[in-house]
């Protein structure tokens, strides 16, 4: 190395004085020759394993540990594809869960759950709360007539949540919608870790926010093609829209509608997650009130109390008996029986047709009335002022009675009916009657037939359970939107 000197007042110039270093031996050479070592140092950020020879550890001050050695519980060759099977069959009979079917028959955790596809099942459901909350019980004298509570006001404003999680217990992060035109500064405070919030006119869920739910479902999720998730849900119709079945074909999310009707018994969030949280939600909007001298609470308060609420509620036990108790996984046939999916007119022609021991010969009278409508019969108007002072139609007892004779096959019956009229009669509309012939052989059916069910004709399309990303259901939403468009022309 040459460096540059300057010699000063002597009147001599400027010179260059050599500086002549030891050259320094390298370790490599050293390490070859059996003269240095190796240490292996874990670093503390990254957890890597960096080697340095004796010489630069002694020379940077580097502290000497033990490298980490990581030991597998559980090694490859330990499980056989047999034990798998055996530990999926175990699960689907539901004889052991899936955390016990692992440990034993001494298979990967992980492994089990990706067979079983389990943690790729997910429900979602939407549900109200508000700022008007229920109070709890509280303490009385015994014997009060009537006991008051306060709360946060008289009518409050609806926000809904849209609530998902799957049949392994995993939650995603809730969608809040407010009922405003635009968002303002607040509304997200406290709220869970990672929610999204949103607004709408009327408070409720549309097509446009279904969709943009879609895709925060599909980060937290993980759905992609290669790996596909199933999604059930119920048959609201903003849950069907050409823009959220691209995106779920597109993303590999296959949407599951259940079977109208059916909600209360068939969808795990409802079964076993939404009374427990608003159970909670309205508990927390009473400590608060009581806590801040009953201050009414406002929008902005919302997020941080439904949030106390959902990390109390938020558990795994919830979500596995959800689809447990529903049948969906494991998947359980027997989770309904024939009496929970007979039809209401069935049921009430059952009522209808048992009859006591009695009157069995009304029964055969009347059968034909019950099974068949009845033609309504035109008012007979009547010049007797009704209750309201006013002359009109009344059709009374006995007319009832005449028509249901009339409609029935009657013939052989062996008493009449006859009117009786008298000033102490009230003018309730009804009459006085009097049976003519053999009373014994009279019931009281006879007298009031039962009501017939008649079928309410509605003008509603039936819905039925399917699949909302199905090919055939794109020309459908396809017409949806040409309607639209031509409706908005006009």
């Amino acid at each position: 190395m040459r460096k540059k000197t300057n010699k000063g007042l002597g009147g001599r110039g400027t010179g260059t004085l050599t500086i002549k270093r030891k050259k320094r031996e390298s370790p490599l050479k050293a390490f070859s020759e059996g003269r240095e070592s190796i240490e292996a140092i874990e670093e503390p950020s990254s957890g890597r394993l960096i080697c340095f020879f004796d010489s630069q550890v002694a020379r940077l001050g580097l502290p000497v540990r033990m490298p980490r050695l990581y030991v597998r519980k559980t090694g490859r060759s330990s499980w056989t594809e047999d034990s798998m099977k055996r530990a999926i069959k175990a699960v689907e009979e539901r004889t052991l869960s899936i955390r016990r079917a692992a440990q034993m028959f001494d298979v990967p955790y992980g492994t089990l759950q990706d067979r079983l596809k389990v943690h790729r099942i997910y429900n979602v459901d939407e549900t109200g709360i508000s700022t008007v909350h229920n109070p709890g019980r509280i303490l009385a004298r015994k014997g009060e007539k009537q006991v008051g509570a306060i709360t946060s006001g008289e009518r409050g404003q609806n926000t809904t949540i849209v609530c998902c999680f799957s049949a392994s217990g995993q939650y995603i992060p809730p969608m809040f919608i407010f009922k405003r035109m635009r968002m303002k500064d607040g509304l997200e405070k406290n709220g869970p870790a990672g929610a999204i919030y949103k607004c709408s006119k009327s408070g409720w869920i549309t097509e446009e926010l279904f969709t943009e739910w879609l895709q925060h479902f599909a980060k937290y999720a993980n759905a992609t093609p290669e790996q596909p998730i199933l999604l059930i849900l119920d048959n609201h119709s903003t849950h069907s829209s050409l823009a959220s079945y691209t995106f779920c074909r597109n993303s590999g999310i296959h949407l599951l509608s259940l079977p109208p009707h059916t909600s209360h018994r068939t969808q795990p969030l409802d079964v076993t997650f939404f009374k427990s949280l608003k159970t909670a939600y309205h508990q927390e909007c009473d400590k608060y009130m009581k806590s801040r001298n009953y201050e009414k609470i406002k929008d902005t308060d919302i997020a941080e109390l439904f949030g106390n609420a959902y990390n109390r509620v938020t558990t795994i036990e919830k979500a596995l008996n959800g689809f447990k108790t529903t049948g969906i996984f494991p998947i359980n046939r027997d989770a309904f029986c024939e009496e929970d999916i007979v039809p209401l007119h069935e049921d009430n022609n059952d009522a209808q047709n048992t009859t006591a021991p009695g009157d069995l010969q009304l029964q055969e009278n009347t059968s034909q009335n019950i099974l068949e409508p009845v033609e309504p019969t035109q008012k007979t108007p009547s010049s007797e002022p009704g209750p309201s002072g006013l002359s009109g139609t009344v059709p009374g007892r006995l007319n009832r009675l005449r028509n249901n004779r009339l409609s029935s096959n009657s013939s052989d019956s062996e008493f009449s009916l006859e009117e009786v009229v008298e000033d102490s009669l009230s003018d309730d509309g009804d009459k006085t009657l009097k049976i003519k012939g053999k009373p014994e052989n009279t019931s009281f059916q006879d007298l009031c037939p039962p009501p017939v069910f008649q079928p309410r004709i509605s003008q509603r399309k039936r819905q039925h359970s399917q699949i909302l990303t199905s090919t055939p259901l794109k020309e459908q939403l396809e017409n949806k939107i040409l309607k639209k468009q031509k409706k908005g022309r006009k």
